[in-house]
């Protein structure tokens, strides 16, 4: 089947492929495995507590299936490549969830950039919480930065 294809395309799908492959290796190492899916439980969690917070701000009313069918186009708009940070994409998401939810186009948009914040806002405390944990400073990454940028 893919012998039809021209050589450069097949030769990335074979290695898409073979990377999937090396990353199903998990599935032969149950506690790796478990820890894997139990992670992204807990983040797919954080990510629909974070929706519904943004839904609570702007008044939307919103029920637990809504809350999941916005969780799933929130992670596939973010898993298809696009502009950085994904923007658009998840405003784009909270509008197809929200359409018929009554609230207006402004609102939604609204909620779907005060999720944005919320979720970029929330990596950078943790990641400045880590950084300092491991001994870092902003003076010390601005030097780190400009040593190896001379």
């Amino acid at each position: 089947m893919l012998s039809k294809l021209p050589d450069v395309v097949r030769e990335k799908v074979v290695t898409q492929l073979r990377h999937g492959a090396e990353g199903m290796a998990a599935v032969k190492q149950p506690k790796l495995l478990l820890s894997v899916l139990l992670l992204s439980v807990v983040h797919w969690g954080l990510i629909g507590i974070s929706i519904q917070c943004s839904l609570w701000a702007f008044d939307i009313q919103a029920d637990i299936v809504t809350v999941s069918l916005l969780l799933g186009l929130v992670i596939l708009s973010t898993s298809i490549p696009t502009s950085p940070g994904n923007v658009g994409t998840v405003q784009l998401a909270y509008t197809l969830g929200l359409q018929t939810n009554g609230a207006s186009a402004s609102v939604i948009v609204a909620a779907s950039v005060f999720y944005h914040v919320l979720a970029y806002v929330s990596v950078l405390v943790v990641a400045v919480l880590f950084l300092s944990q491991f001994g870092y400073s902003w003076r010390r990454l601005k030097q780190d930065i400009s040593s190896k940028n001379p």
